[in-house]
């Protein structure tokens, strides 16, 4: 007898669950700082995942219904791997959105300069970039600013001397006869002047902008538009904001060797200027991420890859759940036998993406994704080769798909463990989400340095939550559940996110999140099979597939939108230690929830499932979905 014996009909299984999972992975945990760095902001980047899950609510039981009706469990499983790798890779050709640069322009005596100030950590590290740059160096500057500003306008006029920004000279017929029917007390003049009578009227020659328009002579510009010289050294910190002064200006409308001298007689101060630079850091310090992008082609086509990608993802890990039970027929609990391999996956590649990403970025402003997206789509190929090679175990086909799923709806224990899904969800979308972009705000925090090693501390994070987490909690699922029961473990699933939120929110320094990644093993690891195994047990022969989308889709569709949504809001308002705190009470409200509504039900004797009747000396065991159907009457027997 061999020492190791090798089940052929489940290893492409395991293959795919490994490659899949270390495919996604150098993508999907990258996708909401990879969106930051486009140009999105954590409110667009929040509303974009509450959409995203949307897409996989629909997806999820539709693509289940269709390959348990017509029995293309297979087909559809290899057609949305190959959809998850094109349209992830296409994302990588995305250009930037163009960010807002506004400043305020500050014109004194001596000197005029823009300023612009910030609190947010990544800045201060630009900051500081910035002034280290050579004393020789000096960058040109286009500024547009508005001159609805009458005192402006003078200062253009008589600081600046740019003779087009002077008003016109008032002493014409035109001028004065204009200004007449308008209240200057030249009521018994005639109106018709003759040019040599003009003189004799009182009307200043430093007459303003205000008197020109009015009189019709000129209207004053709407905007001025002129570059800047700004030496290097002349750039100053004042706590969070930086001065960059300019030491002359020249506008478009001159010859190139004219130069003036941006000097104002008293103080004025001119917000909301736009302004671009020749100098890469001093773009990314002033660059502003905007709320609304929608108006920008960069976020329909981000938008709708992404979407395609969620798309592909929630039909290929529901068929392959389904193709998985399949496959184990009469010994479900061996899933997380197989599911384990998946975390393998994703934790060596996560690891190893984590490393490119830094590796070809070196010590750039914006880390280069390029080499992770290559990964993932070699993978992904050998994965959809691999995955044909799974044997097609697809038989029974339930006559009444619809109905027998609407049956399970109105049992009060599968409406109990879909709203334990949505909670689940809402947790899980904030780890997803937004755990790294807390991270890498804590590494700013710690100094600027720190933030040439982040991707690779995130690459950790993630074969910790794998490897360290994830993988012991999938290997010894069937004995958990077997030990504790479903009902049990979604409690304590909830209970190890509060832990988890909690501890997160003391964190100072983002190294120490690698040993509180080992909770993944229960939030993650314990979730997974439980949840999965659950929906097995209680689908009707013949819609297996449809109620593993159903689930899927409450789990990721409800809940993962939700905590997206929530989290970026209360992300964007409160900051990141705030809204970890928020979810660590929340986690725990649900789990308390979760125990006394569970207590209710078996106090009115509703239960169904073996493992939520503890009271009747049954020991919680896993079933095939034959065996579930007579579960209740083998209880009450």
């Amino acid at each position: 007898m061999p020492l190791i014996e090798i089940n052929f009909d489940l290893l492409p299984m395991k293959i795919h669950y490994f490659l899949w999972n270390a495919g996604t992975a150098p993508i999907v945990p990258f996708v909401p700082t990879l969106a930051k760095q486009l140009g999105f902001s954590t409110v667009t980047v929040g509303t974009i995942f509450f959409t995203l899950p949307f897409f996989g609510l629909l997806a999820k039981p539709f693509f289940g219904a269709i390959s348990d009706r017509f029995k293309v469990q297979k087909p559809l499983f290899l057609a949305f791997i190959l959809l998850t790798a094109s349209t992830f890779y296409c994302i990588l050709y995305i250009p930037n959105v163009q960010t807002e640069s506004l400043v305020k322009l500050e014109c004194g005596e001596g000197r005029s300069s823009f300023q612009y100030c910030s609190n947010q950590p990544a800045d201060s590290c630009l900051r500081k970039k910035i002034l280290q740059s050579s004393n020789e160096t000096t960058y040109h500057c286009e500024i547009i600013c508005q001159t609805n500003n009458s005192q402006f306008l003078d200062a253009l006029c008589n600081s600046w001397h740019v003779p087009q920004f002077c008003a016109p000279e008032p002493q014409t017929p035109q001028f004065v006869n204009a200004l007449i029917p308008s209240g200057t007390g030249l009521h018994n003049v005639s109106k018709k002047l003759d040019p040599s009578k003009v003189g004799k009227y009182d009307v200043h020659p430093k007459t303003s902008w205000t008197s020109s328009q009015r009189a019709g002579t000129k209207v004053a510009p709407s905007l001025v538009r002129f570059t800047a010289h700004v030496p290097a050294f002349h750039i100053v910190e004042v706590d969070t904001c930086l001065h960059i002064p300019f030491t002359h200006v020249r506008f478009l409308s001159e010859n190139k060797t004219t130069s003036h001298i941006p000097t104002c007689t008293s103080p004025i101060d001119i917000p909301g200027c736009s302004v671009s630079c020749d100098s890469n850091e001093i773009m990314s310090y002033l660059s502003t991420l905007q709320d609304d992008v929608t108006d920008t082609y960069q976020f329909w086509l981000f938008f709708a890859f992404l979407s395609l990608s969620w798309i592909g993802m929630a039909v290929v890990v529901s068929l392959g759940d389904t193709i998985c039970f399949e496959l184990l027929g009469t010994e479900p609990q061996k899933y997380g036998k197989q599911r384990l391999w998946g975390a393998v996956g994703w934790g060596m590649c996560s690891l190893l993406a984590g490393f490119l990403v830094d590796h070809f970025s070196s010590s750039a402003l914006n880390k280069n994704y390029t080499p992770v997206f290559y990964l993932m789509l070699a993978i992904l190929l050998f994965d959809t080769f691999v995955s044909s090679k799974i044997k097609n175990v697809q038989t029974s086909v339930s006559p009444n798909i619809f109905k027998d799923v609407f049956k399970l709806l109105t049992e009060a224990r599968v409406l109990a463990f879909l709203f334990w899904c949505v909670g689940v969800g809402l947790c899980t979308a904030v780890v997803w989400q937004y755990l790294f972009w807390y991270l890498e705000n804590l590494a700013m925090a710690q100094g600027c340095d720190h933030s040439n090693w982040i991707k690779t501390l995130q690459g950790i994070l993630m074969t910790v939550q794998c490897l360290g987490g994830e993988l012991p909690f999938f290997f010894l699922s069937g004995w958990f559940l077997r030990k504790l029961g479903h009902v049990n473990s979604m409690t304590l699933v909830l209970l190890s996110f509060s832990v988890r939120f909690y501890l997160y929110s003391l964190l100072t320094d983002p190294w120490w999140a690698i040993p509180i990644e080992v909770l993944n093993g229960l939030s993650f690891g314990l979730f997974w099979p439980c949840m999965a195994s659950y929906a097995n047990i209680v689908a009707s022969p013949g819609t297996e597939a449809t109620v593993q989308g159903l689930v899927g889709a409450v789990f990721e569709g409800v809940g993962v939108s939700l905590g997206s949504l929530l989290g970026g809001w209360i992300f964007d308002v409160w900051g990141g230690r705030e809204t970890f705190v928020i979810f660590a009470l929340l986690s725990f409200i649900m789990a308390m929830l979760h125990i006394v509504f569970h207590y209710l039900l078996k106090m009115k004797a509703q239960y169904g499932l073996e493992d939520d009747i503890k009271d009747r000396n049954q020991r919680a065991r896993y079933a095939s979905p034959t065996e579930a159907i007579h579960m209740l009457e083998d209880v009450n027997t």
